[in-house]
C-alpha cells in the first residue's frame, strides 16, 4: 500500500507542511539565486584575469626580434 501510495502521487510531501515551513522553504531558494549569480560573477573575473595576465607573459616569452 505505501508503494501505490508513493508512486500514485496521491500524497506530496509539500502538502503536509505547515505554512511557516514552506515560507521558510521559498526564502531558501530566494537567497540561492543571488549567491549562484555572485559565484558566477567570481569565475567569470577570475576567468578574465587570467586570460589578461597570460596574453601579458606570453609577450615576453616570444619577443620580437629586429
Amino acid at each position: 500500500m505505501d508503494s501505490f501510495i508513493s508512486t500514485s502521487g496521491w500524497f506530496k510531501e509539500k502538502d503536509n507542511r505547515r505554512p511557516e515551513e514552506q515560507d521558510l522553504i521559498e526564502l531558501r531558494k530566494r537567497n540561492k539565486q543571488p549567491e549562484m549569480e555572485a559565484d558566477i560573477i567570481k569565475q567569470t573575473a577570475l576567468i578574465k584575469c587570467a586570460s589578461h595576465s597570460s596574453k601579458d607573459s606570453s609577450t615576453d616569452l616570444y619577443p620580437i626580434s629586429k
